[in-house]
């Protein structure tokens, strides 16, 4: 099983620009990686990579791009602590979250006018 996540075009939800999946083995993982603090937000709730990239449909490249910003940099100076997530069946590294989430951040700056849409 895998999330599959595309940015689209909002004039037409057909017109793709980028897509990728990930397995969901890293889900761990990626709710231990806060992007947006309850201090920031104003729904009082702490925003997860996980929130982002599993549930974050519909919402904006350009909203998003901080959150993303956020949770590469906390991605990519934790390792120690978030190797403990990583999945014992061998399927999903911390290396390939980091890949997953830079390659991610590098098209919605490219394509800021889009659409996320994630599939589970």
């Amino acid at each position: 099983m895998s999330l599959d996540i595309s940015l689209h075009q909002k004039a037409c939800y057909n017109t793709e620009v980028y897509e990728a999946n990930i397995t969901h083995n890293l889900g761990a993982m990626a709710k231990a990686i806060l992007c947006f603090g309850i201090e920031n937000h104003d729904e009082n709730k702490d925003i997860t990579l996980y929130d982002i990239l599993w549930h974050g449909s519909g919402q904006s490249a350009k909203a998003i791009t901080p959150m993303l910003e956020v949770g590469l940099k906390e991605l990519k100076e934790n390792e120690v602590e978030l190797c403990e997530y990583i999945p014992e069946n061998g399927w999903g590294s911390y290396a390939g979250l980091i890949k997953f989430t830079q390659e991610l951040l590098f098209a919605c700056k490219e394509f800021p006018e889009t659409t996320l849409y994630c599939h589970r």
